[in-house]
């Protein structure tokens, strides 16, 4: 999976076209980083693809999104994508590396 396509599967779960399941582990991380489901919607429409999409043996392809959840916080999400069939989410978590270049000296 490209980029590009993961980028296509990421906008149809945003507009409504394309189911997600929630992980165990993902709905466990929700509750000890304080997230709720009303975060997923702007750390899709906010997000950066952290790294080109992984194969997963069980033939998803893992992305590693950051965006800012509603209280703006930088949010790390994983997503399995698949081409067909629901996604899901894996995990959630704030992003404690920061992504701010910084300036050479």
């Amino acid at each position: 999976m490209t980029r590009r396509e993961a980028a296509t599967i990421i906008q149809a779960m945003l507009a409504g076209k394309r189911d997600y399941d929630r992980s165990r582990h993902f709905l466990e991380n929700c509750a000890e980083e304080r997230f709720t489901a009303q975060d997923i919607n702007p750390i899709l429409r906010s997000h950066y693809m952290k790294d080109a999409p992984e194969k997963m043996a069980s033939g998803a392809h893992r992305v590693r999104l950051i965006g800012k959840c509603l209280e703006g916080r930088e949010t790390l999400m994983v997503i399995d994508l698949r081409h067909e069939g629901p996604c899901a989410l894996v995990s959630i978590m704030v992003n404690k590396v920061s992504t701010k270049r910084r300036r050479a000296r």
